[in-house]
């Protein structure tokens, strides 16, 4: 069976403490992307092909990269405590586009 990795999904997260983050802007456009990428380049650091007993995997961090276009970064900014329920969870994976047919998809999604 075939495994996909999407990336880290940051489309629900929350940044508490609002005083402490002074440019979502920047978070949004410099730091999701990034990490995503620094996964990458580091892959023996994130050996998830290991983790699911398979040589390789394929990777598409362009699905996520799309998703992060659409993120207002000023919504992602609380002062309260937060916790994604699972139909949040399940509609966010609804929205996925993976263009994949057959296998494990495979995609982090981070709360705070």
């Amino acid at each position: 069976m075939p495994i996909s990795y999407y990336g880290i999904d940051y489309t629900n997260v929350r940044l508490i403490g609002s005083t402490g983050f002074k440019d979502p802007d920047y978070i949004v456009d410099n730091y999701f992307g990034s990490i995503n990428s620094q996964v990458m380049l580091e892959r023996e650091k994130y050996n998830f092909a290991s983790s699911f007993r398979k040589r390789n995997y394929k990777v598409d961090l362009d699905m996520l990269a799309d998703v992060y276009r659409g993120i207002n970064s000023y919504s992602i900014l609380t002062n309260s405590d937060y916790s994604m329920d699972k139909s949040l969870i399940d509609s966010t994976i609804q929205t996925f586009n993976t263009k994949v047919q057959e296998g494990l998809d495979f995609v982090i999604i981070i709360e705070k």
